[in-house]
Parts: structure tokens; C-alpha cells; sequence
């Protein structure tokens, strides 16, 4: 793993899953993660937020599905120089996938760009897939 930060100019790690801790410990110690930022990672009922930790951000959001009724799904955020480590808890589907498709076809600047680039447009990803949902309720 600390190959590719050294390597790439660019890495997006996301775990699926907060069931083994020990990855997630293992990760912590290579992207060099706080440990309070760690138990709100482990923590799903966190409120949107975002805070400083030395050489990276943290970033808590939630993503919304509708389903049956409204599930949402803390997904946590770490933004350093050049990566971003994302954790979600492991629920099925996700609003991610226009830009990992963007990531694959490089026909956007998404490529070209820093850490900071690709954290925007996960969150604006999250924050699109709100008005569907919106819509679905407006509707009711």
C-alpha cells in the first residue's frame, strides 16, 4: 500500500465494511490516521462534519437511499495531500458509482487532478443522489 502513495500521484482506498478492525488499524498506521478520527469512523451514528488532523482532513457524511423507507449510510472521509481513504459501512449500493466510472474513462479532469478534486466529487455525488430522494418524497 505504501508503494502506490509513493507511486501514484493520486490513491482512493474505500473499505466496505467496518468489521475487521484490524485492516482498519492497519490502514490507519500507513495513512497515519489519528485514533480519535478512528472511533468515529467505528461510530455510525456521526453527524456531518469536518476537522483538521495535522497533515489530513476528516470528513463525515452521510449518504441517503431510498428503498423500502429512507436508509442512509455514514461513509468517513480522510483527505490528505495525495490520497483519499474513504470507510462505509458496508450497506449494499452506493451514490459512488458516476465517479468511479468517471476514474475509469479519464475524460475528465478527475484524473489530472489533486486529493482535494476527488474529494469534491464524492461529496457533490453524495449530495446529488439527495434530490432524487427529495423528489420521491415531494411526490408523496
Amino acid at each position: 500500500m505504501r508503494g502506490f502513495l509513493r507511486e501514484w500521484p493520486v490513491t482512493w482506498v474505500n473499505v466496505e465494511g467496518l468489521g475487521d478492525v484490524e485492516v482498519i488499524k492497519q490502514l490507519a498506521d500507513i495513512f497515519g490516521l489519528h485514533w480519535l478520527a478512528l472511533e468515529d469512523v467505528l461510530q455510525v451514528d456521526q453527524r456531518a462534519k469536518v476537522e483538521q488532523y495535522g497533515n489530513h482532513h476528516f470528513i463525515v457524511a452521510r449518504m441517503i437511499m431510498l428503498r423500502e423507507l429512507l436508509e442512509t449510510e455514514q461513509i468517513s472521509m480522510f483527505l490528505g495531500q495525495n490520497f483519499i481513504l474513504t470507510f462505509q459501512e458496508g450497506l449494499p449500493g452506493d451514490c459512488l458509482e458516476v465517479v468511479r466510472e468517471r476514474l475509469r474513462k479519464g475524460q475528465h479532469q478527475i484524473r489530472e487532478a489533486k486529493a482535494d478534486y476527488l474529494a469534491y466529487a464524492i461529496l457533490d455525488a453524495i449530495v446529488d443522489n439527495y434530490f432524487p430522494v427529495l423528489e420521491e418524497y415531494g411526490e408523496h
